[in-house]
This record gives C-alpha cells, sequence and structure tokens, in this order.
C-alpha cells in the first residue's frame, strides 16, 4: 500500500512540475519580482522618460519639436496655405520620431537569447 501512495505522490509532484513549467504567467512573475527586489533610486523626470521605449519618446519628442516650428511657421508668415502645412509638419514630425525611436529600439534589443 506504501508504493502505491508513493508513485501516487510522485506523479502529484510531476503533475505539479509540469504545470509550474508552462505558465505563461511565469517571466511576468518573475520580472515583478526581480523589479520590486530592485533597489529604489531617486524618480527624476529623465529616470522616467528612461523606463519608456525610445519609439514612443522620440515620437512625443518629434511632435513637439514639429510643433515649435508650425507655430513659429504661423507667427512669421501669413498666409492661407500655413495651417495645412503645419498640420503636415506634425504628421512628418510625429512619423519620423517614431520611425528613427523604432531603430533604435530594434538596434538594442538583445539578439543573442533568440
Amino acid at each position: 500500500m506504501s508504493n502505491r501512495n508513493d508513485e501516487i505522490e510522485r506523479l502529484r509532484r510531476l503533475r505539479e512540475k509540469q504545470i509550474t513549467a508552462r505558465d505563461p504567467l511565469a517571466k511576468e512573475k518573475a520580472y515583478h519580482a526581480r523589479m520590486s527586489a530592485r533597489p529604489r533610486s531617486r524618480m527624476t523626470a529623465i529616470t522616467i522618460l528612461k523606463d519608456f521605449p525610445l519609439k514612443w519618446t522620440l515620437m512625443f519628442a518629434g511632435g513637439i519639436l514639429a510643433a515649435i516650428v508650425a507655430v513659429v511657421l504661423s507667427l512669421s508668415v501669413k498666409a492661407s496655405w500655413v495651417p495645412l502645412v503645419a498640420f503636415a509638419l506634425i504628421a512628418a514630425g510625429l512619423i519620423v520620431g517614431r520611425v528613427i525611436g523604432a531603430v533604435l529600439d530594434w538596434r538594442n534589443e538583445d539578439w543573442t537569447k533568440r
């Protein structure tokens, strides 16, 4: 009878091991454990910006820069086509910033672990 109980217990442990190995949230749990174990550092605007992917940060920066250029253009030139060019500049700034940020993010990925 003891052999049967030992076998059942062994199978139960094996099943638990297999279930935990298949856990889709295991990587996420490990990531959160690492982040919570990490020593807290002082939070500044620069550290917050470094946490965002470059594709979003540079898209935002490109949009802001293009908006500044559009405002300067609209204040200096009094023509009917200026608002269209301003919108086009802002859209181009967002797109160019997003593309450059995505390329830089792609470059920084760790391709050796794939």
